[in-house]
């Protein structure tokens, strides 16, 4: 019994690696596509392969019968049975819009990322997890090194930075349960991934990796967590606006972009649009791939073409995406999944493991106030396996000291 359980553990972080390898190839293909290296019928090729195995690692790590708590027993399966329903009145079989389910991350992907809240209920494989996303933090500082044009270039930054950094996001929350050393290589990476956002004026994603460190400081500060880190967090933010103030050209440059568009207000026309088109399918939504009338694009912007359209399938926030597709009864039980979970993970659980997730869930409903759109990328799937952990008893029970020892063994 305990052999087969250790080749089951085994087998499991290589699901894991190979998850984790999928979301890292949509996003390279994506950007070699972008930068035309390679065709769209190359792109849809690649997209077709890596899907087959991102399927099979996410089905084999999850477990339906994992233990969860009474409440979600009951709210979670009409959630996901409204998703559903809202995918099937949006779904058709033209070669197009199934090429769309596919490859946009924005369709069909949303509505079936929440059954990551069934990820198997294990420290060690959480604990795997992290070490994956400690890997891909690693690989985009070497990315800064050798390719530095990626993350000072809209279209390739937008790409690379929330699949290699956002991940660092969480692992920053459970900085009590990481070595001192990569803490810091963790932090070094979300600060430098912030600094591009800067340079490159992209408002929402400055926010978002800015909540995950406050978050973090907040966290350990308020818990006393001996991380230092923390201890040394207001000097080390002094000492970086000390010299980014005092280099006067290193200021411009860096936050000229971001200064321009500070105030700009480039979508209040857009959602004015958005509720005249919603004024009768705001109960209900209009389905997966629902549209509104918004002629927009036709353009390009710091190298990022965008193609001319009429009617547009994504409104550019988190909370009014879930009500174009599924309206407002979507967006009630959207809430109350993760609304509950939040309170669970600050109000019932012994350990740093899942309070982190819990502010993670927060930052997540304040990001969707600004950006937060719900799609196939490492951070959304974060979200829905926080989700799990926030409602396993099993979990929240563990006590600082059990999760600390898995760690040190298997991160």
């Amino acid at each position: 019994m305990k052999n087969y359980y250790l080749e089951q553990v085994k087998k499991d972080k290589g699901l894991i690696l190979i998850l984790i390898a999928c979301i890292c190839i949509f996003s390279f293909a994506d950007l070699l596509y972008f930068l035309s290296v390679v065709s769209g019928k190359t792109l849809t090729t690649i997209y077709s392969v890596v899907i087959v195995f991102f399927v099979y690692a996410a089905v084999n790590l999850l477990s339906l019968k994992s233990p969860k708590d009474r409440y979600f027993g009951q709210i979670f399966p009409i959630f996901i049975l409204y998703s559903f329903v809202t995918v099937a009145r949006g779904f058709t079989f033209s070669y197009q819009d199934l090429k769309s389910y596919l490859q946009s991350p924005y369709v069909f992907w949303p509505f079936v990322i929440p059954l990551f809240c069934y990820f198997k209920p294990s420290i060690t494989l959480l604990a795997c997890l992290f070490r994956r996303l400690y890997n891909l933090a690693i690989l985009f500082l070497i990315s800064c090194l050798f390719f530095t044009e990626l993350i000072i270039s809209r279209g390739p930054a937008q790409i690379i930075i929330p699949t290699l950094v956002f991940g660092s996001g969480l692992l920053l929350l459970n900085s009590s349960y990481l070595l001192g050393r990569k803490v810091n290589i963790v932090f070094v990476a979300i600060l430098i991934g912030t600094l591009a956002f800067i340079y490159l004026a992209r408002r929402n994603a400055v926010v978002t990796l800015s909540g995950f460190v406050i978050g973090a400081y907040v966290f350990h500060r308020y818990n006393k967590a001996n991380v230092k880190l923390f201890r040394f967090f207001p000097l080390i933010i002094a000492l970086l606006l000390f010299f980014t103030i005092s280099v006067q050209s290193f200021s411009e440059r860096l936050t000229g972009r971001l200064s321009e568009r500070i105030y700009e207000d480039s979508r209040t026309d857009l959602y004015d649009l958005f509720y005249l088109g919603m004024m009768d399918d705001i109960f209900f939504g209009k389905g997966m791939g629902g549209k509104y009338y918004a002629p927009t694009g036709g353009s390009e912007v710091e190298g990022v073409y965008f193609e001319q359209v009429d009617y547009r399938d994504v409104i550019e926030t988190g909370y009014l995406q879930l009500i174009l597709n599924g309206g407002v009864l979507y967006l009630i039980l959207y809430l109350l999944v993760l609304v509950p979970a939040i309170v669970r993970a600050l109000t019932k659980s012994n350990n740093y493991l899942v309070k982190s997730c819990g502010i993670s869930l927060i930052l997540w409903l304040i990001d969707m106030f600004i950006f937060g759109l719900p799609q196939l990328n490492i951070q959304y799937i974060l979200i829905w396996i926080c989700v799990g952990i926030c409602y396993d008893p099993t979990l929240r029970e563990k006590d600082n000291t059990y999760v600390s020892n898995i760690f040190k063994i298997e991160f």
